[in-house]
């Protein structure tokens, strides 16, 4: 893993790494927890893959795919670092 970027409520995030090619490739993911009224939670909260791979060639590039599906799966704005 090259980086780890949060939404601002810390539910999504966007990881970047890089392949074997050089290529780097971008994932989203939710953080998953599942509860049942009545009985609780029916299984350990997990992340959840809801966007990607997207593949790029530059870590700008990436960090911009990145935030992009972020603000998109989370509503909210992310902070430029």
């Amino acid at each position: 893993m090259i980086k780890e970027i949060l939404s601002t409520d810390s539910l999504f995030k966007s990881v970047i790494s890089q392949r074997e090619d050089g290529v780097l490739d971008v994932v989203t993911l939710k953080w998953t927890h599942e509860y049942v009224p009545g009985h609780g939670e029916v299984c350990e909260s997990f992340w959840e893959r809801v966007a990607g791979p997207s593949l790029t060639d530059t870590l700008e590039s990436a960090e911009n795919i990145a935030k992009e599906e972020l603000r998109s799966w989370s509503g909210q704005p992310i902070d430029k670092d």
